[in-house]
């Protein structure tokens, strides 16, 4: 594709430059076989085609000359338009076929133009003047009998005459073409659509900021963030060399959730913004020795007790483990690279993760290797027990550990014997850890029977739910019934529990004694999540149409307040298809 774009550029500009040098010249032969002095006579003296000789263009031609010019222009500028959907796959807007024709039509003007100033008036064997351009044919002295100008030698009296009118022109002309890009910019986006990107480049550091980071308003006339995420891999290379920072001292404003009050240059913003400045980036060596130097000085000076708060830390060393395990592997897991100390992971998993930093990055801690699996398990399992009634932490736990079991099997007895141990309350967030997991590291099928008998809900369903991703059935799970058993006897301890009713397609009609306890509960957050989930599951059991119809659907969204009239409007039909059918021959009582 990108050959047939550059052909495409290559004969788009053969045409248009021929042909606007076609126009000029036989321009400048209409205004040669005007008696008085023509306008812009200034524009076109010093090229032989100010006064034209028979074997250049002759007087009678000029005509064709001038449509056969205007044809090659209009074909040129049509393969300049084509190249945009050689270059998109697809048809663009028709101003920007516009634009590509209108422009590459001044550039090829101004091309023509350029060509000629320099090259129309060659000597080809004439003898003139180097200042005033006299003809010296037949002279013996090297002195100009015009001007007085002594010559230095043949090869002088020999030399090209240029036109400074014809660069002036040229100049103009490339002014010129940034006029209809100009103009569709200013429609699509104001006064930052009128800046070309070549000029926002240059001009990173002085722009307004908000002209600079990626804001996803336009791709072609948006911020230069825009510009360089939808710029090709080569374009976006070039910029990259001008708009690039040091490499960072720290991670932490990447990982950063709030705004902080540090002002940051343009190129850092640029950079912080611009997913494809952070690709290039990171595959720049001095970015890659960088961070592997933080990752290296984070762990081996982290402190050896939890005594700070050193949660953006925590995250920094997770982003870090992330990116060097994808570009630079040995750093992470390699021989000599650093391991995670304890008291890492105690830190981590001391408390609640607060929200100043996001918890996808401290996923990919466990990337490395730990100085002793053995004293880390232990206290993941305490954090389990703890903050069992905490869905967030329990989903970061879940994470963290998976990560973690993934790389140290030698730790899955010790996680085996806690789940037999019914005096652990954190054991129903274990289990969720191979939910999905697909049998790789999951729990004996003897331990599995025995915890989906459990007297803890959140174990007995966490149980049913990992045997039901191990299996990976396509219809409802054969523990459905023990499942709806649980949610009719007692309320779900929290919404993944809820939720496994219907990740397994349990039959929803089934569940009506659970179902009927929480719509009335009280608990307008749980019922409306019940009635969102019945509008997509369509019961048939008119007991729920009571409980239902008592909600107060002023206080729901109008999502919800939709589901709850789609399902009674179901709940309705399906209790009149079910009813008998009156006999219309039967006399009316």
């Amino acid at each position: 594709m990108l050959i047939a774009q550059l052909a495409a550029i290559a004969l788009a500009t053969l045409l248009t430059t021929w042909g606007a040098s076609l126009v000029l010249r036989a321009l400048a032969v209409k205004l040669a076989s005007l008696r008085r002095v023509p306008p812009f006579t200034w524009m076109f003296q010093g090229a032989s085609v100010w006064d034209p000789r028979p074997d250049v263009i002759g007087a009678p031609r000029v005509a064709a000359t001038t449509l056969l010019g205007l044809a090659a222009m209009v074909a040129g500028s049509v393969c300049y338009a084509a190249r945009h959907v050689l270059e998109d796959g697809n048809t663009p807007p028709w101003g920007v076929f516009v634009i590509a024709a209108m422009s590459g039509m001044l550039w090829s003007a101004a091309l023509a133009a350029a060509l000629l100033g320099f090259f129309a008036d060659r000597a080809r064997g004439r003898l003139r003047c180097p200042r005033c351009w006299y003809d010296m044919q037949g002279q013996s002295r090297m002195q100009c009998p015009e001007c007085g100008h002594i010559a230095k030698g043949q090869r002088d009296l020999q030399r090209t005459r240029r036109s400074r009118g014809m660069f002036l022109l040229a100049v103009v002309l490339v002014l010129l073409t940034a006029v209809p890009d100009a103009i569709w910019g200013f429609r699509r986006t104001g006064a930052m659509g009128v800046v070309p990107t070549w000029a926002m480049v240059l001009l990173v550091d002085v722009l307004p900021q908000s002209w600079i980071i990626q804001s996803g308003v336009d791709d072609d006339y948006g911020t230069l963030g825009d510009r360089i995420d939808s710029m090709q891999e080569y374009q976006a290379r070039l910029a990259y060399r001008f708009v690039r920072t040091g490499p960072r001292e720290n991670w932490q404003d990447v990982i950063s959730n709030v705004v902080t009050a540090t002002t940051k240059t343009n190129r850092r913003a640029l950079a912080d913004s611009s997913q494809t400045l952070q690709n290039l980036a990171a595959l720049d060596g001095r970015e890659l020795d960088a961070m592997e130097k933080r990752y290296r000085q984070l762990l081996e000076n982290w402190p050896s007790t939890n005594s700070a708060n050193t949660s953006l830390e925590q995250g920094e060393v997770g982003y870090l483990a992330a990116s060097l395990t994808f570009l630079r592997t040995d750093a992470v897991r390699g021989p000599n690279a650093p391991r995670i100390p304890t008291s890492f992971v105690e830190s981590m998993v001391a408390g609640p993760l607060p929200s100043t930093i996001s918890t996808w990055y401290l996923r990919y801690v466990f990337e490395a290797r730990v100085e002793s699996p053995t004293e880390v398990t232990p206290i993941i399992l305490a954090a389990f027990d703890r903050d069992i009634n905490n869905p967030n932490q329990i989903y970061m736990l879940v994470q963290l550990f998976g990560s973690f079991i993934s790389r140290n099997h030698d730790e899955l007895p010790a996680v085996n014997d806690y789940l037999r141990d019914p005096t652990r309350r954190g054991r129903g967030g274990v289990l969720r850890m191979w939910y999905g997991d697909g049998g790789r590291t999951r729990p004996s099928d003897e331990l599995l029977a025995q915890l989906q008998t459990d007297p803890d809900p959140r174990v007995a369903i966490a149980a049913l739910a990992v045997q039901n991703s191990i299996y990976l059935l396509n219809g409802p799970d054969p523990n459905c019934d023990a499942l709806i058993a649980i949610y009719n006897a007692q309320p779900m301890p929290d919404d993944w529990c809820l939720d496994q009713l219907w990740r397994m397609r349990c039959d929803v009609n089934s569940m009506t004694p659970g179902l009927l306890r929480d719509l009335t509960s009280g608990d307008g957050v749980l019922a409306w999540a019940i009635v969102t989930k019945l509008d997509q599951l369509s019961p048939t059991d008119p007991q729920l149409l009571p409980a239902l119809k008592a909600l107060n659907s002023s206080q729901a969204t109008p999502t919800q307040a939709r589901a709850l009239a789609g399902v009674i409007q179901k709940l309705e039909a399906a209790n009149a298809s079910q009813s008998p059918a009156m006999d219309p021959a039967a006399p009316s009582p």
